[in-house]
């Protein structure tokens, strides 16, 4: 509805799209996925969102698909999620789960002084950032392989791209 009236009031072509979905048709036009058309673009974020090209096109399914930030990767141990699930990937590995773990650990909540906490060496914050990659690599590794991707754009804030994060994500990835 809202596309047809924007299609009215400004007599144009008008499409809708999810953020993460507009994410990978804007990778695909101007970013680092120009040369791929089998790619995913994750965005580490207080949720993390993502969306899938398959051929060259979005994959959209029913409105939902690509979101992996809903795969179950902790079902009986994992916290709970706002999906009402256990175990999400980004009620392990958001932003806001990182948070939430340096609280638990009475650590500063602010992803910018947990990165300079661990850069100065604190094992509680490196950990932090270690579970977190983890899980991330994990979770790219299962869509990779289930979808035969040629790349994955991951996007984050600085401050969350610090190398314990990257490296276990690295890590994580090639072990699944």
């Amino acid at each position: 509805r809202l596309t047809a009236a924007l299609q009215d009031a400004f007599g144009i072509g008008v499409a809708a799209e999810t953020p993460s979905n507009a994410i990978v048709v804007a990778e695909r036009m101007l970013g680092l996925a120009r040369a791929y058309e089998n790619y995913a673009v994750v965005s580490l974020q207080n949720e993390i969102g993502s969306g899938i090209s398959i051929n060259g096109d979005v994959y959209r399914g029913k409105g939902q698909a690509g979101e992996i930030g809903h795969l179950s990767l902790a079902p009986y141990s994992g916290a709970a999620c706002r999906c009402g699930k256990c175990g999400c990937l980004a009620s392990l590995a958001s932003l806001s789960a990182i948070s939430r773990q340096a609280l638990k650990r009475g650590l500063s909540d602010d992803i910018a002084v947990l990165a300079h906490i661990a850069s100065q060496g604190d094992p509680e914050a490196i950990e932090i950032f270690d579970c977190a990659g983890r899980w991330i690599g994990q979770a790219l590794a299962q869509v990779a392989n289930l979808f035969d991707l040629e790349a994955i754009v991951f996007r984050a804030p600085q401050p969350a791209l610090n190398i314990y994060l990257l490296k276990a994500l690295n890590e994580s990835f090639r072990a699944h």
